[in-house]
């Protein structure tokens, strides 16, 4: 078991595709646009070389006819266990990209996969060193079996499965879904819009995988069970930046309706809000909200959950559920170059942080308890705060605006608990999905 699960863990370092040059294109532009401070772009000289020939030959990385490339495609969680399989994605730069995947869990014993077909059309915009190619519209479309997590806000990380596979420490609840599903998004600097539908049978998973590499006991022992229902959901979202202002603000809806054959029906409305705030040059305030009402009940993957890294961080993942969600975040990071007195290396790009936050759920909640009044805003000792302190490190890779951040987060209040300490992967701004630069 061990040897496999090394083989697993080695193979989960794999990445997913290159898309070099989108990568060498987002770090030659300038983020400062976006996040200002927190956004500071990391030290591109090495790569400089490599963009100055790409540009003076713009047809060397285009390839004609049908390019393949093969994959690995594992995962590992206590319902799947140790999922093994492989993928294959054939591509045209004019027809876009078809990926089948291919897999067993070893938990469940069931075959997973099925396949997606992905198109962006773009066009040259000038960018802050010349011109590049940014993405207008695009369109995917996936058919088949694949795992997913319970929480429509939140998706699986790699670092999910790392927890799970070597400590035993995924808060995460899964589920399984069977249908298809298909978005048409249109982004630019300013502006993200989607639409999305999809018609899936929706399985509760069980616990079959309590092993791990530090042959620890999981921190999380059963699976919060999914309603067994077909659902058909209509979705919009749209992210935009609020003009001659840094305030982004995102609007989300989701439907499910009887009508359509939906075994569900409910209404998901979202809205969150996020800002960035120079001082002096020296440090960035972000301050970032986010609002959530559920129209329906019984429905737990629909539920707004509270807890976790992109949450409240002094509150371990999805501690708590409920059909309404309010939560409030301010973070102040300073500039890179305090570090520069201490002459790292380009690469090594620190940053320093502190936070607090304010959150609570209401209404029915989805682990069984008693609930609350959905029309009445939570009593006072129903809201959770924190403060905390943060160390950030942005490699610059995979997402050139991405860091990891090492947090030590304490609860405020009388029945205050200890504190926790917690290492994830996010930009500044993670309650708004703000377009790519």
């Amino acid at each position: 078991m061990s040897v496999a699960a090394l083989l697993l863990s080695i193979a989960l370092a794999a990445p997913a595709d290159t898309a070099l040059g989108q990568y060498l294109g987002g770090l030659a532009d300038s983020t400062d646009q976006y996040f200002g401070i927190s956004g500071v772009r990391p030290d591109t000289t090495s790569f400089d070389s490599l963009l100055a020939a790409g540009l003076a030959n713009p047809n060397a990385n285009r390839r004609r006819g049908i390019s393949l490339a093969p994959g690995p495609w594992v995962a590992f969680n206590r319902v799947l266990g140790p999922l093994w399989g492989g993928s294959l994605t054939a591509s045209t730069r004019s027809l876009g990209a078809l990926e089948g995947k291919l897999g067993y869990a070893d938990g469940p014993e069931i075959w997973m996969g099925g396949g997606e077909y992905r198109k962006t059309w773009s066009r040259p915009r000038r960018a802050a060193r010349g011109y590049r190619e940014e993405p207008d519209w695009s369109i995917a479309v996936r058919a088949g079996r694949f795992p997913g997590v319970m929480d429509p806000d939140r998706r699986e990380t790699a670092l999910a499965v790392a927890r799970a596979l070597i400590w035993g420490t995924d808060r995460q609840h899964y589920l399984r879904r069977d249908g298809v599903r298909a978005s048409l998004t249109r982004e630019d600097a300013s502006l993200r819009l989607e639409l999305a539908a999809r018609d899936e049978l929706e399985s509760p998973e069980e616990v079959t995988t309590t092993w791990n590499l530090y042959r620890r006991e999981p921190v999380v022992l059963f699976n919060l069970p999914a309603r067994l229902a077909r659902v058909r959901e209509l979705g919009v979202e749209a992210t935009t930046r609020i003009p001659w202002t840094p305030v982004w603000v995102e609007l989300e809806s989701r439907v499910a309706d009887d009508a359509w054959g939906s075994d569900l029906t409910y209404t998901r409305l979202r809205v969150a809000a996020a800002t960035e705030l120079s001082i002096a040059g020296v440090a960035a305030l972000i301050t970032q909200g986010t609002l959530g009402r559920l129209e329906g009940r019984d429905i737990p993957q629909a539920a707004f959950f509270l807890g976790g890294a992109t949450s409240l961080r002094s509150l371990p993942g999805w501690s708590l559920g409920g059909t309404r969600k309010a939560l409030a975040r301010l973070d102040l990071v300073t500039a890179p170059q305090l570090f520069e007195p201490l002459h790292l290396p380009p690469t090594l790009a620190f940053q320093l942080g502190a936070f607090g936050g304010i959150g609570a759920v209401w209404g029915d909640d989805p682990y069984g308890g008693p609930g609350t009044p959905e029309d009445e805003w939570p009593e006072r000792n129903e809201w959770l705060s924190e403060a905390g302190a943060s160390l950030l490190y942005r490699p610059g890779i995979p997402d050139p605006l991405g860091h990891i951040r090492f947090d030590w987060a304490w609860p405020i209040g009388p029945e205050r608990g200890a504190g926790r300490f917690i290492v994830y992967y996010s930009r500044p701004i993670d309650l708004v999905r703000v377009p790519s630069p």
